[in-house]
């Protein structure tokens, strides 16, 4: 799933928790029931590919929680959003630590990570999953801006 989504599902918790010890704890598990759900990026082979698209969605995902922090964010919630939001989003920058340096203890979380991916790896192509991850990013930012 793509950074943004998460993003975008953190700062939904965040914004309806308004405790940011609780708000962590459901933004990481956010993160992997939504991972569980087919979402056609689990098998991106080319590496440079993979890398440009994962850089174009940190700076995309980035550009919307400062824009939301900024301009929508109630200052009592801004806790409860930053910490909904790192915990929705860590267990792939874990994943990512885990890739780069080898160490023992990311490649736990990597592991635990890669499992709930392997149910519904490779059921859907890239394509529709782009535009199924497109859909929940719309759904978040609307239930966020009704609220």
């Amino acid at each position: 799933m793509f950074i943004t989504v998460h993003t975008a599902v953190g700062i939904f918790i965040g914004g309806h928790v308004g405790n940011p010890f609780l708000g962590f704890l459901l933004g990481l598990f956010s993160h992997f029931f939504i991972d569980f759900i087919p979402h056609g990026d689990e098998k991106l082979t080319k590496k440079n590919f993979f890398y440009c698209i994962a850089a174009t969605d940190v700076l995309i995902a980035l550009t919307f929680f400062s824009t939301f922090c900024i301009f929508k964010a109630n200052l009592n919630n801004i806790k409860s959003i930053v910490w909904s939001t790192v915990g929705a989003v860590s267990p792939d920058f874990i994943c990512a630590l885990a890739e780069l340096t080898g160490l023992k203890l990311f490649k736990k979380i990597e592991k635990l990570h890669h499992f709930v991916h392997s149910p519904t790896q490779g059921l859907i192509n890239f394509g529709v999953g782009s535009l199924f991850q497109l859909s929940i990013f719309i759904f978040a930012i609307t239930a966020l801006l009704i609220k």
